[in-house]
């Protein structure tokens, strides 16, 4: 798994690339903690290049939405593709998690 964060505006944006699973989740929650240190706006993550995703990365993303929603910020997920959108259909996760087709349209909701 590989993990790029960039900026824009206030909020952070997240690349998550290959396989987000019981090993490399702690990789991701780390990084997500840096961020949360970090900025004092909304993320958006970007998983147009993750090719699969367990529990443990389902769990890495809802931590982070309960995180965000008690700072009155957002989560969104932007351009699922494939297993990873079907894992999410699944699991119900759009209740918890706004999805986008494109960054900016995730930015652009932000407000």
């Amino acid at each position: 798994m590989d993990v790029t964060v960039r900026t824009q505006d206030d909020n952070a944006i997240i690349d998550v690339s290959g396989k987000l699973d019981a090993v490399t989740a702690p990789d991701l929650e780390a990084r997500i903690a840096e961020v949360l240190a970090g900025t004092g706006g909304s993320i958006v993550l970007n998983l147009k290049d993750l090719e699969y995703i367990s529990s443990a990365g389902l769990r890495v993303i809802l931590s982070t939405a309960k995180q965000l929603k008690a700072k009155q910020k957002d989560l969104a997920v932007v351009a699922l593709q494939g297993p990873v959108k079907r894992v999410f259909e699944i699991s119900g996760f759009y209740a918890f998690v706004k999805a986008f087709d494109t960054e900016q349209d995730a930015l652009n909701a932000q407000g």
